[in-house]
């Protein structure tokens, strides 16, 4: 049977059918019954998050292709080699053409093979065709199999639920129909979409296998489904189910929801609230329209526990010196993005949470870090980032011997943005001061007692000093 599409007649005004087409238009159905009759059914299953919108249009597009070729072109150009060789790309994870979950839609029936025919296209290529859209390729792809659903004779009305099997039916007294069942696939890439980092989008379509020209049947209303859906706990939600088809006056049931989501009946397909508690959740969808006729979905609504990110408290790191840091968060719907307001010098990887950089200024600064999951759950944490002033750490006084070398004498600093640059004044004679390692070395020649001022200069231009006595006896 088709997945997760199991639509039911109820008794009462169904709406015009095929079969009341039939009954209602004399001769013709007389034409009609000699032809299998024909109908299509859309479902969309295994819908990612992302640029599913796009990947909407793309796929409908992909379907009216479809519903623009006869019947008796569908497998041109699809010969044995070129359908296997399809089928094997598809389901390999590490190829150009993989299509993630399609053997969730393929009902396992035998594959209808064409004719190669040589220097045309396939109206349907068994190869993917990439379409771009604002600078994302989306890949089309066309599967096709073989399916039988039980027969429309009126007689036989207990077979009437819209199914398709992949096998046909040994009851004598009721032939099945036989069907080619398209499945339109789409793949694009989005990092949120499983371990491949590819999504995939489907729409399938029943086609009668010996019609020439499509009959669409809107008698059943058909819930267009979301695929699987994911919130966080305490993340504000709105969804609205949508279906196509049917008398309209739709009446909508949902059971299973996670708990804070609601309503449980609606008229309008809405879901809002708020999840209150994480978990997997199997929610039943079912949409009834004025006279009765239904159809149901079954998906998996996952909640996530909250995002959380913990505050690092205050941060102190030297200027002028490369940094780096990683913060982490929690629980959410990953995967994270990263945004921060930082000192100069600093960014932070918007993938990773990795600080990294050199400060460029001195000061204490208003640091914000934002943490967003791929549910759109935010949070930020404010504290204070410092680079440190520069400051001259004081030196010891010294006492000397004239005429004897010195043992060097090592000026150090903090803070700031290093390198720095150091000068002194009043140094005894014969000593010197390396500028740029603030080593003092040397011998002094003569006896007295000295003050020394010693001043140090960052990259940034920013000074400080520091004075000492240096006794020469």
């Amino acid at each position: 049977m088709l997945p997760t599409h199991r639509p039911a007649n109820a008794a009462g005004e169904d709406g015009f059918t095929l079969v009341e087409v039939i009954v209602s238009i004399g001769i013709i159905s007389v034409v009609m019954l000699g032809m299998t009759s024909f109908f299509t059914v859309s479902l969309r299953v295994n819908h990612q998050q992302g640029d599913r919108q796009v990947a909407v249009q793309v796929a409908d597009g992909a379907m009216e292709k479809v519903r623009a070729v006869q019947v008796s072109a569908l497998l041109t150009g699809r010969d044995a080699q070129s359908t296997a060789d399809q089928l094997t790309a598809a389901r390999d994870q590490t190829g150009a053409s993989y299509v993630p979950n399609i053997d969730t839609v393929l009902l396992g029936g035998t594959i209808p093979v064409g004719a190669a025919v040589t220097g045309i296209t396939a109206p349907l290529p068994t190869t993917p065709v990439p379409v771009s859209v604002a600078g994302n390729t989306y890949n089309q792809s066309w599967f096709l199999e073989n399916c039988y659903r039980p027969s429309d004779d009126p007689r036989y009305s207990a077979v009437k639920p819209m199914t398709c099997n992949k096998a046909p039916s040994v009851n004598p007294a009721a032939p099945d129909t036989p069907y080619y069942h398209v499945v339109v696939a789409v793949t694009w890439k989005d990092r949120i979409c499983g371990s491949s980092g590819l999504c995939s989008y489907f729409l399938e379509t029943l086609v009668g296998t010996k019609s020439d020209e499509p009959v669409f049947n809107t008698a059943t209303p058909q819930i267009s489904p979301p695929g699987d859906m994911l919130s966080d706990v305490g993340t504000a939600v709105s969804y609205t189910f949508r279906a196509t088809g049917g008398a309209g006056g739709n009446s909508w049931t949902f059971t299973g929801l996670p708990s804070g989501l609601g309503p449980a009946t609606s008229t309008t397909g809405v879901i809002t609230g708020t999840p209150k508690t994480a978990g997997s959740y199997t929610v039943s969808v079912v949409v009834v329209d004025k006279n009765g006729v239904k159809d149901s979905i079954i998906l998996t609504w996952t909640v996530y526990p909250a995002l959380t990110f913990a505050n690092p408290g205050p941060i102190s790191t030297p200027g002028g010196v490369a940094y780096t840091r990683t913060f982490t968060a929690g629980f959410g719907t990953q995967s994270y993005q990263w945004t921060a307001t930082l000192p100069a010098g600093l960014k932070i990887d918007k993938d990773t949470g990795t600080v990294s950089g050199t400060p460029t200024a001195a000061g204490a600064f208003p640091a914000t870090v934002t943490v967003t999951d791929s549910a759109s759950a935010t949070v930020s944490q404010t504290f204070t980032w410092t680079v440190p002033a520069l400051a001259v750490t004081k030196p010891a006084n010294q006492v000397s011997v004239s005429d004897t070398p010195i043992t060097p004498v090592q000026l150090a600093a903090t803070g700031g943005i290093q390198p720095y640059t150091w000068a002194a004044t009043g140094l005894p004679d014969g000593l010197v001061l390396d500028a740029v390692t603030g080593a003092i070395s040397g011998t002094p020649t003569t006896k007295a007692l000295y003050v020394v001022t010693f001043t140090v200069t960052d990259a940034s231009g920013a000074t400080a000093t520091g004075t000492a006595t240096w006794n020469v006896q």
